[in-house]
Order: structure tokens, then C-alpha cells, then sequence
């Protein structure tokens, strides 16, 4: 089994000196089981070129965003930096557009398979002590690089650096100016921060060094591994990782192909020690878009890949988990459920199983047996049922 780090629990307010710091990542003490480590690709090695920060891009068209995302990356306040864009069989010349930015950016192809082989490709290619990630119709504020590295610096402990961001439309009109919360609204409502990512003061008390724009930028630092099982609280493009994360960790998962990678993906960064969220939005996220990896057609996908993260994570960390039988019980019903959900609505088959498998986890899963009903009803009654369902108020959602 694997161990993991000493947990860190407060109930007020903590300073950065009341942290204490954890053994570094090099010192072995925190490494995962071979059997393990090899679900996971090899794509990094070293240390990586002092102070550059590696910018993975995964790209499938889209052209014009991809600009916008560029422009972003090479106006960074951080000057030490690259982008890796990787054209994953795109059927527009995304050269072009990559090479306006040479002095930042490159470009490597590969055949159309998917954003976990494209990210990893791009992890692959990447020379920095850091990794970002940018998809490619997200931007960045200027700042957000500077203030992740001066904070990475202050606090050898930390494994990660993420950032709240801002939700914009195809206009680029910002429609929610604090968004991160709210995407993942299930998990922040779980979370009790003030236990397992407490305030630890201001960014520039932290790291001198960071941008005076942003100085003021509240900075929570805790460990969150088991709260991660209860859904992701990181979004892709505001993260700064260390590259001896991908080292000691390995890259995406290859199982978890074309959605809700990135879930398992920071859930194993948590595992390696404390990790610090920038509370500020020093992102734009693209909502709206048909073409997004989040639009509803993939939500199955997204619910299967989330379940199998979970899954083995209780497989591999099993005593490290701190949460009680019944409540990971409870968790994995959630999981099956969302699965069974997704396939009911989408009318496809293989629903059923996955709501059984929820009602096992937790007979008292009352949205599971509803589900199970309307699967088992003819298609012309099941349609009537899905409609009200859809339409059920608020309080009767009790998400994954």
C-alpha cells in the first residue's frame, strides 16, 4: 500500500511558517508502488532547464482561439518560457498561427488521438523546471505565471499551484468574474477550507518576488488528496506543476482518452504534498462552445473516466484514506449513478448495470432506484419520465 504524507489539520487561519515542510519529492519518501507508477506514462526526465516554464498546448483546429491563447503565453511578465503546441491531426494549418509566436512557441504533430495523448506528447517535448497547461480557447492574464513561479519558490513543499478564473463568452464578455466555484460547485460545497486548505495570508507575504499587481491575491495552502475523491477542485488551465511531479508521477493516464483526464491527473499531483490555490482569477475560460470537451455529449465519458480515477485511487492509497467505509460507500454509489444517469438520458443502453452497481455501494441511494424504474419502462413511457426528471426542482439534485 502506499503511504501518504502526514495530513494537516487547523481550524483557523494559518500562517505560511505554520505549515511544516514536507520531506522534498527527491528524498523518495512519498513515491508510488511500481504497479502503480506503471498505469501511468514515463514522459519526463531530470530536472528540467532552471526557472523555464514548459506551456503544454493541446490543439484540434480552432485556429483563431489558438491565436488568442499564444498571445497570452508570450505576454507573460515571465519571460523564461515556451509553448508546446501540439496539433493533434487538426485539418486546419495550425502552423501558421504557431509560427507568429516563434520566439515562444513550436509546434509537433502527431495523428488525431485525443487530448491525453496530445498532452502527454506535449509533456514529452517539454525542457522546463515547471508545466502549464493552456487549452487552446483559454487565455491568461499577464501576471499568472509570475505570481505561480514567486509562490513555487517561497514554498519548496508545494507540489502545485492553481488559480480561480473567470468565465467569458465567445465574445469574449466576461459572464462570471469568479468562476472556478461555480463549475465545480459540488466539490467546493463539500469542501470545508477552512480544514484542508486554509488562508495562509496574502501573495506578496508569501513570495516577495510576485507580481505587485496581484500582491493583495489571497493564497490557500493545505492538503487536499482525500477531499480530491470527492470530486476535482482544479481546472487544468490555471495550473503550475512542478516538474518533478510528472517525474516521480508520470503523465495522463492513456485509459482516461478523451475527457476527464485531467480529474485523475491532479488527484495524483495532491497525493505527492501540499498544495497552494491563488484565490484570484488570472484565467479566461471559454463557456458555451459545442465543440468543448465539457458540453453534454461527453458527459458519459466524463462520469465512467471520474469513477475509474476513484476506484483505484481507493485500491492503491488504502489506509492513507481517512474517510470512513461508508462514506467512500457513498461516493462510489454517487459515481455509478452519474454513469447510469448519463447513459438514461443520452437513450443509450447500459444504464442499468451502473445503477445496480450504485444501489449495491448504497441501498439508500434514492436517485439510483427512480433511475432504475424509468430505465427498465418502454422507450415512448421512459421519454415522459426523462422529462420530468430533467425538470425535478433544485433541491431534489443531489449531485455527484
Amino acid at each position: 500500500m502506499i503511504a501518504h504524507p502526514a495530513r494537516y489539520r487547523c481550524n483557523r487561519p494559518i500562517s505560511a511558517h505554520d505549515l511544516p515542510p514536507l520531506v522534498p519529492m527527491s528524498e523518495g519518501n512519498r513515491s508510488l508502488t511500481p504497479v502503480f507508477r506503471s498505469r501511468f506514462p514515463d514522459v519526463a526526465h531530470g530536472a528540467g532547464e532552471h526557472d523555464l516554464v514548459s506551456v503544454v498546448i493541446p490543439v484540434y483546429n480552432r485556429g483563431d482561439l489558438l491565436r488568442r491563447a499564444l498571445a497570452s503565453v508570450a505576454s507573460q511578465s515571465w519571460r523564461s518560457i515556451e509553448a508546446i503546441v501540439v496539433d493533434d491531426g487538426s485539418e486546419e494549418d495550425i502552423s501558421a498561427v504557431v509560427a507568429e509566436f516563434g520566439g515562444v512557441a513550436r509546434i509537433v504533430r502527431q495523428a488525431n488521438s485525443g487530448v491525453t495523448a496530445a498532452r502527454n506528447r506535449g509533456l514529452q517535448e517539454a525542457r522546463g523546471e515547471f508545466i502549464a497547461f493552456l487549452d487552446s480557447d483559454d487565455w491568461w492574464d499577464s501576471s499568472k505565471i509570475s505570481a505561480q513561479v514567486a509562490l513555487l519558490r517561497a514554498r519548496p513543499d508545494v507540489v502545485m499551484a492553481w488559480t480561480d478564473m473567470r468565465a467569458v463568452d465567445g465574445s469574449g464578455a466576461v459572464r462570471a468574474p469568479r468562476y472556478l466555484k461555480t463549475f465545480y460547485d459540488t466539490s467546493y460545497n463539500r469542501l470545508d477550507s477552512g480544514r484542508a486548505l486554509p488562508a495562509v495570508g496574502p501573495l506578496g507575504a508569501l513570495a516577495p518576488g510576485c507580481p505587485d499587481t496581484i500582491c493583495d491575491a489571497p493564497v490557500r495552502i493545505g492538503d487536499i488528496f482525500c477531499d480530491m475523491l470527492y470530486g476535482n477542485l482544479v481546472h487544468t488551465s490555471t495550473v503550475l506543476v512542478r516538474r518533478t511531479r510528472i517525474v516521480a508521477g508520470g503523465g495522463f493516464d492513456p485509459m482516461l482518452a478523451r475527457t476527464g483526464e485531467d480529474y485523475e491527473f491532479h488527484l495524483r499531483s495532491c497525493f505527492f504534498g501540499p498544495v497552494a490555490l491563488i484565490d484570484e482569477s488570472l484565467v479566461s475560460y471559454r463557456i458555451g462552445a459545442g465543440d468543448q470537451l465539457t458540453s453534454a455529449k461527453w458527459a458519459y465519458e466524463r462520469a465512467r473516466n471520474a469513477l475509474t480515477a476513484v476506484t483505484y485511487w481507493l485500491d492503491a492509497a488504502g489506509p492513507a484514506i481517512k474517510q470512513s467505509p461508508r462514506d467512500l460507500r457513498r461516493r462510489l454509489a454517487e459515481l455509478e449513478r452519474w454513469c447510469g444517469e448519463r447513459r438514461v438520458l443520452l437513450g443509450e443502453n447500459g444504464g442499468i448495470p451502473h445503477l445496480v452497481a450504485s444501489l449495491r455501494h448504497d441501498p439508500l441511494e434514492v436517485q439510483s432506484w427512480v433511475l432504475l424504474l424509468i430505465a427498465v419502462w418502454p422507450r415512448s413511457l421512459r421519454n415522459m419520465l426523462l422529462s420530468s426528471w430533467r425538470s425535478r426542482p433544485a433541491w431534489a439534485r443531489r449531485r455527484h
